[in-house]
């Protein structure tokens, strides 16, 4: 099983899904509220979402991180914007779309 990460660490929230890449669907999902810490947060979720679908961290081959505290999930192998974020994943399911509104 070839598994994705994707975190969002954003200014109140972190959320975090486990994607088995192959099938496409979600394995788990989380989300907490937070104050000022992100990186620990986005672990916890992490490890948490390993231990319930049973997954080992190296079948994860990619994890993104977006949101206000990007920048402070140290273990994501990219970050990526918010808006570019928004783009691609309504791109992905209504390629004829060309407006997105946040």
């Amino acid at each position: 099983m070839t598994l994705t990460c994707g975190i969002d660490a954003g200014s109140r929230t972190v959320k975090i899904v486990l994607l088995d890449a192959d099938a496409p669907c979600v394995l788990a999902a989380a989300v907490v509220d937070q104050g000022v810490r992100q990186e620990e947060i986005a672990r916890r979720l992490y490890g948490g979402l390993l231990d319930e679908t049973g997954a080992a961290p190296s079948q994860v081959v990619r994890c993104i991180a977006t949101g206000y505290g990007r920048n402070l999930v140290s273990f994501a192998d990219k970050t990526i914007t918010e808006i570019t974020c928004h783009a691609v994943g309504v791109h992905h399911v209504w390629p004829e779309a060309r407006t997105v509104v946040d």
